[in-house]
C-alpha cells in the first residue's frame, strides 16, 4: 500500500470510530428515556383509577419498553 491509500484507511478508520460512539452516545439516550418512561407508568399504574382494559394496555406498553430495552 502507498502512503494515500494508508491514510484514506485511517481518515475512514477514524470517521467509522466517530460515528460508533455517537451511535453508543444515542443508545445510551434512548435507554434513559425508556428507564424514566418505565419508572414513570410503575410508579403511577397502582395510583390511577382506571378500568382493567386501560391498566393491561398500561402493562402491555411496560413489556414492550423491557423488549425494546433490550
Amino acid at each position: 500500500m502507498d502512503n494515500r491509500t494508508i491514510d484514506e484507511v485511517r481518515k475512514n478508520e477514524d470517521k467509522l470510530i466517530n460515528e460508533i460512539e455517537l451511535l453508543e452516545q444515542e443508545n445510551k439516550k434512548y435507554k434513559e428515556v425508556i428507564n424514566k418512561a418505565n419508572k414513570w407508568i410503575r410508579d403511577y399504574m397502582d395510583e390511577w383509577n382506571m378500568n382493567d382494559e386501560v391498566w393491561q394496555d398500561l402493562n402491555d406498553l411496560l413489556i414492550l419498553l423491557e423488549e425494546v430495552e433490550k
